[in-house]
Formats: structure tokens, sequence, C-alpha cells
């Protein structure tokens, strides 16, 4: 789940300190929902701020929990020195070794994201 949304969760909590902590003055209804999402674990309930629904949730939220709920992201492993890089995946620039998750089909080489690539690559 917060894999998902870390980045949008990232940018409304540097919205809201660039804004001094003052939810009222975070302008964007993205930044918004993304505060609503990092406080409280949950889409916001309301569909749309009409009538500063949006705004009025993000500032209980954040009065609620005094800082997000979402994890650290995870540390990536780098390959280990047994792990040849076989490539990168252009979609998501996971470096695929012998050790991952690589399907192989025919002469096709996929990455667990979908991404294709021929073997010969």
């Amino acid at each position: 789940f917060w894999s998902n949304h870390r980045a949008e969760v990232l940018g409304a909590e540097a919205a809201l300190l660039a804004a001094g902590g003052n939810v009222a003055d975070v302008r964007k209804v993205g930044d918004l929902k993304g505060l609503i999402l990092s406080r409280t674990g949950k889409v916001p309930k309301a569909k749309n701020n009409a009538g500063g629904a949006i705004l009025d949730e993000a500032q209980a939220a954040v009065e609620a929990q005094d800082r997000t709920l979402m994890p650290d992201a995870p540390a990536e492993s780098a390959p280990s020195s047994d792990d040849e890089v076989i490539f990168t995946c252009d979609s998501c620039c996971k470096e695929l070794t012998q050790a991952s998750d690589i399907v192989h089909e025919g002469d096709m080489l996929f990455c667990p994201c979908g991404e294709r690539r021929d073997s010969d690559d």
C-alpha cells in the first residue's frame, strides 16, 4: 500500500512543512489528500474540496496524528558479488540479476514489473 503512495505522501508532508505546519496554507488539493492518507492510512472520505471538505478532513487528520504513519522505505539491497546484473529495467529501474525474479520465455526476459527485454540486449 505505502509503496504505491510514497511519493504522494512525501510531497504532501513537504508541502505542510513549507506551509509552516499550517494545513490551511497548503494550497493543492492533491497535497491535502496526501496529508489525509499520511496521517490516517486511509484515502479521504470527501470526494472533492467543495465547501472545504477535504481541507477540514486534512486539518482533523493532522491534529489527531502529529506525524506520518508511513513506515520508512525498505532499504534496497545491492546485488551480492555472486549476482551478475543482467539488465536494469527501463520501467522500474531495478537491477535484475541471476538471483532476481526474472521470468524467461523463449528469448525474452521479464522483470517482475512486466517490462520485457530480449535476452541478447
